[in-house]
C-alpha cells in the first residue's frame, strides 16, 4: 500500500497537491469545534474532534481522486494501484489516515478513515461508485435542443443509437428530424393514408438500458410550403389555408407540420433494435406488428386526420400507427409552378405561435399522453424525461489537465514543439477557422498552425515505462495510458488494418489509450478503396476508416479523445494550405480577402481528394469523444477540413459559384433565361476550349477531374466538381457521413483565468464553411441575368451587377439570400452506433458517493 503523502518519488505524488489545501481547511474547522466544546466533558470533546476529523479526512482523498478524474493512481509498472492511503496531523494534535482500496470488478473505491485525538479513536467507512467513460453511450450536459437525423433522403442509413447495457443521457431537449427520400403518389389525396415506407423510413432507432431525455422529446416541426395548384389542384384546395406561401405572395397565419415521412423507434430491447437496424441497412422489410407499439407518437391526441394540436388538451391519448400516417411527396414553386419537391407528414399540424405552439408530438406539452405511450410500449423504467434526477458531472479544470499530463510524463507520451515525440510536423493555414481568418484580414501577421503528426505505428515504442507482457490475458489492472499534447496533434492511420498494427491482441484488448489535448485533436483516417466514382461504381460511396478497417480482421484500440475543441477530420489525401499559397491565392485588399477561387474549384488542394471522391463515409471505430458541452451538442463534436460535400441545387448557389468561375475580374458571368442551373460561367460556353483565359486561374486546368468529360470539357451543373453531380444521379445525399461507433460525452470545461493558460471554456477555433461579405471581397466580379423571374436586378452587358449585391432570389419576393463564399465545404450527417461489446473499462470520468458508516470508536 502506497503512502501517498510522504512518497516523493513515485507516481502517486500527483495526489499530494490537491490534498494540502484541504488539510488546512479541516484544521481550521476542527479548531473552531475545539473552542465550542471547551466547557464540555473531556471524553465528549475528544470523541467529537475524532469523529469530525475522520469524516472530514475523506475529502482529502476524494479531492485527489477528483483531480485525476476519479482514476486510481498508477503503480510502479503503470498499472492500477489497487491500494493507497493518505495520512497527516492537524494543528490541534489530531491525526488521520485514509486508506483506499479500488475494487476493479465493481469499479468501487472503498475508503476507511481513522482519526485519533488524545485517548479517542474514530473510524468511518465510505464507498464511492466510480463511473467509467464506457458506462454511457451518450452523456450530453448541454441545455440546447439536439436534433437526431439520418442522412437526408437515405433509405439505408438509419440514425441508430444502440446502447446495449449502457445509458443514454440528454439534459436538453431532443427532436427527431425524419427527412427521407422523395416517394409516394405525386398527386396526394387528403383523405387517403400513405403509410411510411418499409424498408426505408424506420430511420431513427434508439435503444438503451436507461434513456434519459430531461428536456423532452418531439418530432422537429417545420412549416409546409403550399402545394402547387397546377400539379395538385385537389391537394392545393385541401391544404392551401394551413400551409405557407414560401414566396410571400399570400400573407396569413403560419402552421407547423412534421417534415419528412420517417419515424423514431424506441426500445430497451437490444436484440430487437439490432435486428431492425440490420434490416433497414440491408433493405429488408420489418414486421410492423412486432414493433408498431415502439414508434414514437406523431401526435399526443386522437381523432380524424389531420389532427389539429393548436388547442388540443392532454387527455392521455396518442396516435402512433405508421400504417395510417398521411405521408405525401408533393411539388410547389413560385406562382404555383411545380418546380420544387417536398416530403411531409400531414397527420398533425399546429398554428405557429412561437413558444406557445402546441407541438403535436411534444412529451413536455402532453405528459399524460406521453406516459400512456411509455407504459404501452414497455418503456416504463427504461425511458425517462423530467422524472429523472439531473446527473452531476465534474467540470474539467487546468488542475485535471495537469494531473493527466503528469500521468503522461511517467506512463505515456507528451507532445509539444520540443519533446521530439511527433513523427513529423507541417504548416497549414486553416481557412475553416474564422478566428484565424479574422486575424489574417486584420493584418496582425498571424502564423499558420503548426500541425504535429503522430503516426499510430510509432505509439507503442514511445509509451513511457511500457511492457507488452503486462497486458496478457484479461488483465483487469490495466490503467489508461495518456498521450498528452500541448499543440495541434494529428493521429494518422497509415495502415489499412487499423491503428498501431504492431500491438498484439492482448494489448489492444486491455490497454485504454487517452489522447488529451490542450489544443485540437485531428484524425486522418485511411481509405482502402482509391478508385473514383468517376471511373467505376458511381453508385457506391467510398469509405475511410479510423481505428479499424472494412474487414475487421484486426481489433480496434480502446481509444478516447478529450479536448475543449471540436475534433478535426482531415482526408487521407489532405494537402495543407501553405503560407506562400495563402498570400498568393487569398490576398487581402482593403481589409477583406479577395479569393482566387473557392474550395469547390480549388484544384491545387482538391484534385486528388474532393474532385476525385466526392461524398464519402468516415467510419470511426470504438472511440470515445469528450468535449465541451457549452458549445458542442451531441452531433457537433467533429468538423471536416476541405471539400466533403456538394453545394445544393438552389439557384443562389449557382450564381455565387458562377461568380467565382468568371475568367477575370473584368468579365461578367451571364445567365440563361428561365434555367438558373445552366448559367454560362465564362460568358461564353459551358464547354471550355483549350487556351481559355480562365484556365489555371479561377478555373481548373482542362486535365482536372472537376469537369464532366463525357461531352467535351464541360463545366458541371451548379459548378460543383463532376463527381458530385454523378453521385447525385444515384442518391440525393449531398453531404458526407460520419459513421461513429463509440461513446459520446459532453461535459463542462472551466472558465477560470490562469496566467499563461488559455480559458478552457472558450474555443480557440471557430469552424466555418462560409464567409460573408464582411470578410470576402468579390466586388470586382459581376453578373448579367436574363430572367427577371429568377433574379432582380438582372443587369446588362454594359452595366453588369456586382457579385456583392444580394440578389432577390425570386422576382416575386423581397427576401434576400446572402452571397457568400465557401472557403471550406464540409457538411455531414452524424450517425451513431454502439461500440463493440468489449469496448469497456476505458477509465473513469465521475463518481457517486455512497452513505458513510461509522465503524467503531
Amino acid at each position: 500500500m502506497k503512502h501517498v503523502v510522504d512518497n516523493k518519488s513515485g507516481s502517486s505524488l500527483i495526489f499530494i497537491f490537491a490534498a494540502l489545501g484541504v488539510v488546512a481547511s479541516i484544521s481550521i474547522y476542527v479548531l473552531k469545534v475545539n473552542k465550542q466544546l471547551n466547557e464540555q466533558t473531556s471524553l465528549l470533546w475528544q470523541r467529537t474532534i475524532a469523529d469530525e476529523t475522520a469524516q472530514s479526512a475523506f475529502v482529502i482523498l476524494e479531492s485527489a481522486m477528483a483531480r485525476r478524474l476519479w482514476s486510481p493512481p498508477p503503480d510502479d509498472e503503470c498499472m492500477i494501484d489497487e491500494e493507497f492511503l493518505v495520512q497527516g496531523k492537524l494543528d490541534n494534535g489530531a491525526t488521520y489516515e485514509v486508506s483506499a482500496r479500488y475494487i476493479i470488478d465493481s469499479k468501487t473505491l472503498e475508503m476507511v478513515s481513522t482519526a485519533k485525538y488524545k485517548d479517542y479513536e474514530s473510524k468511518f467507512l465510505k464507498n464511492l461508485k466510480i463511473y467509467d467513460v464506457s458506462d454511457y453511450l451518450v452523456l450530453s450536459k448541454t441545455s440546447k435542443t439536439t436534433t437526431i437525423a439520418s442522412p437526408r433522403y437515405s433509405t439505408t442509413l438509419p440514425a441508430s443509437m444502440i446502447a446495449r447495457d449502457r445509458k443514454v443521457y440528454f439534459e436538453g431537449g431532443v427532436q427527431f428530424e425524419s427527412i427521407t427520400h422523395r416517394a409516394h403518389d405525386p398527386d396526394p389525396d387528403k383523405d387517403k393514408t400513405y403509410p411510411i415506407l418499409n424498408p426505408g423510413e424506420i430511420n431513427i432507432i434508439l435503444q438503451g438500458e436507461r434513456m434519459i431525455f430531461k428536456g423532452g422529446l418531439m418530432y422537429e416541426p417545420r412549416e409546409a410550403p403550399t402545394p402547387s395548384h397546377i400539379a395538385h389542384p385537389g391537394f392545393f384546395n385541401d391544404f392551401k389555408n394551413i400551409t405557407t406561401d414560401v414566396y410571400g405572395i399570400t400573407s396569413g397565419p403560419r402552421y407547423l407540420w412534421q417534415w419528412g415521412g420517417g419515424g423514431a423507434f424506441l426500445t430497451g430491447d437490444f436484440n430487437l433494435a439490432t435486428s431492425v437496424n440490420q434490416s433497414m441497412r440491408s433493405g429488408v422489410p420489418v414486421s410492423l406488428s412486432l414493433i408498431r407499439k415502439h414508434f414514437y407518437p406523431i401526435a399526443f391526441m386522437s381523432g380524424t386526420l389531420p389532427l389539429n394540436a393548436t388547442n388540443a388538451t392532454d387527455t392521455g391519448s396518442y396516435f402512433n400507427d405508421p400504417n395510417r400516417w398521411l405521408v405525401f411527396y408533393y411539388t410547389y414553386g413560385p406562382n404555383g409552378i411545380p418546380t420544387y419537391g417536398a416530403r411531409l407528414n400531414f397527420s398533425c399540424y399546429t398554428m405557429n405561435l412561437g413558444t406557445d405552439s402546441r407541438y403535436c408530438s411534444s412529451s413536455s406539452l402532453f405528459p399524460k399522453g406521453f406516459e400512456s405511450w411509455r407504459l404501452n410500449s414497455d418503456l416504463k423504467g427504461v425511458l425517462f424525461t423530467d422524472d429523472f434526477e439531473e446527473l452531476q458531472t465534474q467540470t474539467i479544470t487546468w488542475d485535471n489537465m495537469e494531473a493527466l499530463k503528469e500521468d503522461a510524463t511517467s506512463c505515456g507520451i507528451v507532445v509539444n514543439a520540443s519533446s521530439g515525440m511527433a513523427s513529423s510536423s507541417y504548416d497549414d493555414c486553416d481557412l475553416s477557422d474564422s478566428n484565424f481568418v479574422t486575424k489574417y484580414i486584420s493584418g496582425a501577421g498571424v502564423s499558420c498552425n503548426r500541425i504535429y503528426r503522430l503516426d499510430s505505428e510509432s505509439i507503442q515504442g514511445k509509451l513511457g515505462n511500457f511492457s507488452p507482457g503486462l497486458y496478457s490475458g484479461s488483465n483487469p489492472k490495466s490503467l489508461r495510458r495518456i498521450i498528452y499534447s500541448e499543440v495541434p496533434l494529428e493521429i494518422v492511420q497509415s495502415q489499412a488494418a487499423g491503428l498501431a498494427t504492431s500491438m498484439n491482441s492482448s494489448v489492444r484488448k486491455n490497454l485504454p489509450l487517452w489522447i488529451v489535448n490542450e489544443d485540437v485533436n485531428i484524425i486522418r483516417p485511411h481509405q482502402p478503396d482509391t478508385t473514383s466514382p468517376i471511373n467505376e461504381r458511381p453508385e457506391v460511396f467510398r469509405h475511410t476508416y479510423f481505428n479499424g478497417s472494412s474487414s475487421g480482421s484486426l481489433s480496434s484500440l480502446k481509444l478516447m479523445f478529450i479536448s475543449p475543441e471540436k475534433t478535426l477530420i482531415h482526408s487521407p489525401f489532405h494537402v495543407p494550405l501553405t503560407p506562400a499559397e495563402l498570400a498568393q491565392d487569398f490576398p487581402v485588399y482593403g481589409g477583406k480577402i479577395r479569393p482566387s477561387y473557392s474550395t469547390t474549384t480549388d484544384w491545387k488542394h482538391q484534385e486528388e481528394d474532393g474532385f476525385k471522391y466526392g461524398v464519402r463515409v468516415v467510419n470511426i471505430k470504438n472511440t470515445s469523444l469528450i468535449d465541451n458541452t457549452t458549445y458542442y451538442s451531441y452531433n457537433e463534436g467533429f468538423s471536416f477540413r476541405g471539400l466533403w460535400s456538394a453545394v445544393d441545387s438552389s439557384a443562389i448557389q449557382v450564381l455565387r459559384n458562377g461568380c467565382m468561375l468568371s475568367p477575370s475580374e473584368n468579365e461578367p458571368v451571364s445567365g440563361q433565361p428561365g434555367n438558373p442551373a445552366y448559367i454560362t460561367a465564362t460568358g461564353r460556353e459551358s464547354v471550355l476550349p483549350a487556351g481559355h483565359p480562365a484556365l489555371g486561374k479561377t478555373v481548373p486546368p482542362l486535365s482536372s477531374k472537376f469537369y464532366n468529360k463525357t461531352a467535351g470539357i464541360q463545366i458541371p451543373a451548379y459548378y460543383r466538381p463532376y463527381v458530385f453531380q454523378l453521385q447525385s444521379s444515384f442518391s440525393d445525399v449531398y453531404g458526407s457521413v460520419i459513421n461513429y461507433e463509440g461513446t459520446r460525452l459532453g461535459v463542462y470545461f472551466s472558465d477560470e483565468i490562469i496566467a499563461g493558460k488559455r480559458n478552457l471554456n472558450v474555443p480557440k477555433y471557430n469552424r466555418q464553411n462560409y464567409y460573408y461579405q464582411s470578410s470576402i471581397d468579390f466586388s470586382k466580379r459581376s453578373y448579367v441575368w436574363d430572367s427577371p423571374n429568377w433574379y432582380n436586378p438582372v443587369g446588362s452587358a454594359a452595366n453588369p451587377m456586382p457579385c456583392t449585391v444580394d440578389p432577390v432570389t425570386k422576382g416575386t419576393t423581397d427576401r434576400n439570400d446572402p452571397m457568400n463564399i465557401p472557403l471550406n465545404r464540409a457538411e455531414f450527417t452524424f450517425m451513431h452506433q454502439s461500440p463493440a461489446e468489449e469496448f469497456n473499462s476505458l477509465g473513469s470520468i465521475m463518481s457517486l458517493p455512497l452513505p458513510m458508516i461509522k465503524m467503531r470508536k
